[in-house]
């Protein structure tokens, strides 16, 4: 949903039913410094939704327009949008959008509109034509778009091409061409990802009237889950798309891709042992992250940390003093300092334990549970880390329930 401040800057008129007016083209966002990502990205959004009574309007297509354009200016994204546009405007728009290609980018086309196919390719119908296509002619070749994202500058490594994500959510009608829906892509290109709102040879469903389809709103919720690969998305939209549309509507894609992109990059959360006199090891969720000894702060790998609750512990091992290899009775500590390191770079410290422990008492040669937490990571990356406080007693920092007040 955008906000009225976001909607004046859109300058989004609303068209009536058959009244078709001149294609509104205009950046949405530029990239948004809020957020850093290792690659650039950039967007062409295409709404259609004014056709006529034959082929019939579409106003839930501008709304999803504006709602992926909308979110992807969150998630990072330079957007142009372009709304109600004719075959020459988006073909302007598409070669505009070409003309700023770049190495190692992301580029993402997205449509929301008509689309047909006729003798086995995939078209896109631009606003503005009300009857029923029996030929291309006055038809956008989806082929087109392919091959104009898929251009690379001149002197392109192999290693350095461009991720492309083409997103089409149309097939409104099963009668506007050879079959019903679209057919499958004539040909694979590197580095991509083409995905359609509905199998080839099927239906999509425009929504209930004034809201998002039914294809574009579950896109959008996934779109922005932390940590969730290309994979991850499409996959899990498929599956929440079968299930809301009572089996009638399958989503399809074709990735050809090996690259690790994330709309909405996983919560970068560290550890690091900064002192201990004995072996402290810290895990995530039962895995080891951090421990005694190692080199430098250590990450939460992506396959440990995941949205929701992640409990953490730091365990000790207190080891027995030891003189010409033989148990020596006299006192021994177990204080620790860890640091935590959050997505915004600053760091908290978690210490405790005992500078030295009385030979008789239990944490003298033992390996225990020193102190425990949790890593709440939120469905739209937002991560706190919460301090439960020290398992054993000793002398210790005052626990900070939310580590984040401390920075």
């Amino acid at each position: 949903m955008l906000t009225r401040a976001l909607m004046a800057f859109l300058m989004i008129s609303v068209v009536s039913a058959g009244d078709v007016k001149a294609a509104t083209t205009h950046p949405a966002c530029q990239t948004n410094s809020n957020h850093s990502f290792p690659e650039k990205r950039r967007a062409l959004v295409v709404g259609n939704a004014t056709y006529g009574d034959t082929l019939g309007n579409l106003p839930n297509s501008i709304i999803d327009a504006e709602g992926v354009s909308a979110t992807l200016c969150g998630l990072g994204f330079a957007v142009t949008l372009v709304e109600n546009a004719n075959k020459d405007e988006v073909y302007q728009a598409v070669d505009a959008f070409k003309a700023s290609n770049q190495q190692k980018e992301v580029r993402l086309f997205y449509y929301s509109g008509h689309g047909t196919q006729l003798k086995d390719y995939n078209y896109l119908i631009p606003a503005g034509l009300n009857a029923v296509p029996t030929t291309t002619q006055g038809l956008i070749d989806l082929n087109d778009i392919y091959k104009a994202y898929a251009a690379e500058p001149p002197g392109t490594p192999s290693g350095e091409t461009a991720l492309k994500l083409f997103i089409v959510d149309a097939c409104r009608r099963d009668d506007l061409g050879d079959e019903k829906g679209f057919a499958l892509p004539s040909e694979a290109y590197p580095d991509s990802v083409i995905a359609f709102a509905t199998s080839p040879g099927r239906v999509a469903y425009a929504g209930d009237s004034g809201q998002s389809s039914v294809y574009t709103s579950v896109l959008l919720q996934d779109m922005k889950v932390p940590g969730s690969t290309l994979l991850d998305v499409f996959s899990r939209v498929r599956r929440e798309l079968w299930q809301s549309s009572h089996r009638a509507q399958l989503s399809w894609e074709n990735i050809s891709t090996l690259q690790n992109f994330y709309f909405q990059p996983p919560p970068s959360v560290k550890f690091n042992v900064v002192r201990s006199d004995d072996i402290v090891v810290v895990t995530v969720n039962g895995s080891t992250v951090a421990f005694t000894g190692a080199p430098a702060a250590a990450e939460v790998p992506t396959s440990i940390l995941r949205p929701g609750p992640n409990p953490f512990q730091i365990y000790v091992y207190n080891q027995k003093t030891r003189r010409n290899n033989q148990p020596w009775e006299s006192r021994e500590g177990w204080a620790y300092t860890v640091a935590v390191t959050l997505p915004n770079g600053k760091s908290c410290t978690l210490s405790g334990g005992r500078d030295n422990v009385d030979h008789d008492l239990d944490e003298w040669g033992a390996t225990f549970l020193a102190r425990s937490g949790v890593i709440n990571v939120g469905s739209d990356g937002n991560t706190v880390v919460h301090d439960n406080g020290v398992a054993r007693h000793g002398t210790e920092q005052s626990r900070a329930p939310d580590l984040q007040a401390c920075l």
